[in-house]
Protein backbone atom coordinates (compact mmCIF):
# COMPACT_ATOMS: atom_id res chain seq x y z
CA UNK A 1 0.00 0.00 0.00
CA UNK A 2 2.95 2.50 0.62
CA UNK A 3 4.14 1.77 -2.66
CA UNK A 4 0.99 3.19 -4.40
CA UNK A 5 0.60 6.36 -1.97
CA UNK A 6 4.23 7.10 -3.98
CA UNK A 7 2.74 6.16 -6.46
CA UNK A 8 -0.17 8.36 -6.94
CA UNK A 9 2.29 11.66 -5.04
CA UNK A 10 4.51 10.93 -8.30
CA UNK A 11 1.67 11.17 -10.80
CA UNK A 12 0.33 14.19 -8.65
CA UNK A 13 3.54 15.78 -8.66
CA UNK A 14 4.51 15.23 -12.64
CA UNK A 15 0.83 17.11 -13.47
CA UNK A 16 1.48 19.41 -11.05
CA UNK A 17 5.17 20.33 -12.79
CA UNK A 18 3.58 19.99 -16.60
CA UNK A 19 0.68 22.58 -15.38
CA UNK A 20 2.69 24.82 -13.99
CA UNK A 21 5.11 25.06 -16.67
CA UNK A 22 1.72 25.83 -18.86
CA UNK A 23 1.02 28.73 -16.66
CA UNK A 24 -2.13 26.71 -16.42
CA UNK A 25 -4.59 29.26 -14.11
CA UNK A 26 -6.19 27.43 -12.32
CA UNK A 27 -4.03 25.98 -9.30
CA UNK A 28 -7.30 23.83 -7.83
CA UNK A 29 -6.94 21.53 -10.90
CA UNK A 30 -3.23 20.09 -9.35
CA UNK A 31 -4.31 21.14 -6.01
CA UNK A 32 -6.78 18.60 -4.94
CA UNK A 33 -4.90 15.58 -5.36
CA UNK A 34 -7.38 14.68 -7.65
CA UNK A 35 -5.14 13.11 -10.48
CA UNK A 36 -7.87 12.69 -12.98
CA UNK A 37 -8.88 16.07 -12.97
CA UNK A 38 -5.02 17.11 -13.14
CA UNK A 39 -4.57 14.75 -16.07
CA UNK A 40 -7.94 16.49 -17.94
CA UNK A 41 -6.34 19.28 -17.51
CA UNK A 42 -3.53 18.84 -19.38
CA UNK A 43 -5.17 17.58 -22.29
CA UNK A 44 -5.97 21.45 -23.03
CA UNK A 45 -2.17 21.54 -23.30
CA UNK A 46 -1.98 18.79 -25.89
CA UNK A 47 -0.47 16.28 -23.56
CA UNK A 48 -2.44 12.85 -23.98
CA UNK A 49 -1.33 9.19 -22.20
CA UNK A 50 -2.05 5.78 -23.61
CA UNK A 51 -5.33 4.22 -22.63
CA UNK A 52 -4.16 2.20 -20.05
CA UNK A 53 -2.34 4.91 -18.52
CA UNK A 54 -5.56 6.91 -18.48
CA UNK A 55 -7.37 4.10 -17.71
CA UNK A 56 -4.85 3.22 -14.33
CA UNK A 57 -5.33 7.02 -13.05
CA UNK A 58 -8.99 6.87 -13.56
CA UNK A 59 -8.79 4.00 -10.55
CA UNK A 60 -6.31 5.33 -8.57
CA UNK A 61 -7.26 8.43 -8.07
CA UNK A 62 -10.32 7.70 -5.33
CA UNK A 63 -8.27 5.94 -3.31
CA UNK A 64 -5.20 9.06 -3.12
CA UNK A 65 -7.98 11.90 -3.31
CA UNK A 66 -9.41 9.85 -0.01
CA UNK A 67 -5.65 9.06 1.38
CA UNK A 68 -6.90 5.28 1.28
CA UNK A 69 -3.27 3.91 1.37
CA UNK A 70 -1.80 6.48 4.04
CA UNK A 71 -5.39 5.55 6.30
CA UNK A 72 -5.76 2.11 5.66
CA UNK A 73 -9.24 1.70 7.46
CA UNK A 74 -10.52 4.20 4.65
CA UNK A 75 -9.19 1.35 2.11
CA UNK A 76 -12.46 0.15 0.48
CA UNK A 77 -12.73 -2.62 -2.08
CA UNK A 78 -10.64 -1.66 -4.54
CA UNK A 79 -8.19 -3.49 -7.48
CA UNK A 80 -5.01 -1.31 -8.75
CA UNK A 81 -3.65 -4.69 -10.66
CA UNK A 82 -0.12 -6.12 -9.82
CA UNK A 83 2.57 -3.58 -8.70
CA UNK A 84 4.81 -4.39 -11.90
CA UNK A 85 2.31 -3.39 -14.06
CA UNK A 86 1.44 0.07 -11.48
CA UNK A 87 5.04 0.81 -12.07
CA UNK A 88 5.36 0.75 -15.44
CA UNK A 89 2.40 2.71 -16.15
CA UNK A 90 3.80 5.16 -13.54
CA UNK A 91 6.38 5.65 -15.79
CA UNK A 92 5.16 6.07 -18.59
CA UNK A 93 3.07 9.14 -17.73
CA UNK A 94 6.41 10.47 -15.76
CA UNK A 95 7.86 9.78 -19.31
CA UNK A 96 5.53 11.11 -21.03
CA UNK A 97 5.19 14.47 -19.09
CA UNK A 98 9.17 15.16 -19.55
CA UNK A 99 8.55 14.88 -22.96
CA UNK A 100 5.85 17.58 -22.60
CA UNK A 101 8.32 19.94 -20.64
CA UNK A 102 10.93 19.37 -23.01
CA UNK A 103 8.86 20.45 -26.06
CA UNK A 104 7.77 23.40 -23.41
CA UNK A 105 11.83 24.18 -23.27
CA UNK A 106 12.03 22.66 -19.84
CA UNK A 107 14.91 20.36 -19.49
CA UNK A 108 13.32 18.32 -16.09
CA UNK A 109 17.20 16.48 -15.33
CA UNK A 110 18.75 20.38 -15.97
CA UNK A 111 16.66 21.70 -13.41
CA UNK A 112 16.76 19.00 -10.68
CA UNK A 113 20.69 19.68 -10.99
CA UNK A 114 20.72 23.32 -10.01
CA UNK A 115 17.09 23.94 -8.82
CA UNK A 116 18.14 27.32 -7.43
CA UNK A 117 18.32 28.83 -11.42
Amino acid sequence: MPTFLLLGFSLENAFAAFLMACEHGKPGDYKSHDLLKAMIACKKYDLIFGKEDQAFVEQLTPFHKDFAFRYPEKLEQGDLGDLVSALQKTKNIIRDVEVGLRIKGYNPAEISENPSE
